[in-house]
């Protein structure tokens, strides 16, 4: 998870991640790694997931990050997941 962070943000960051977490953790993804970086000092927080492959975002932190960006993306990352293990051993989890 990639976090700029920006000053017009009213959540602190601990507050941010913790939600986060929680909306990953139902969707089935427990190992996240979180990184923050300061953005404008007037400006909203944006946050990208992001694996090996690719980067899904940049999201608005708003409502929709946690009901909806968060849990389908959490989707896609096992779906890519599971092909890979499929295209390793020829067989689909």
């Amino acid at each position: 998870m990639s976090i700029r962070f920006g000053g017009a943000t009213t959540y602190t960051p601990e507050f941010i991640q913790s939600e986060i977490e929680r909306v990953l953790e139902g969707s089935g993804i427990t190992n996240a790694v979180f990184f923050w970086e300061h953005g404008l000092e007037n400006g909203s927080t944006s946050v990208a997931l992001e694996t090996d492959e690719m980067t899904f975002g940049p999201f608005g932190l708003n409502g929709e990050l946690l009901s909806q960006h968060i849990p389908d993306t959490a989707s896609q990352i096992r779906f890519n997941s599971r092909l890979t293990v499929a295209e390793n051993t020829n067989t689909l989890n």
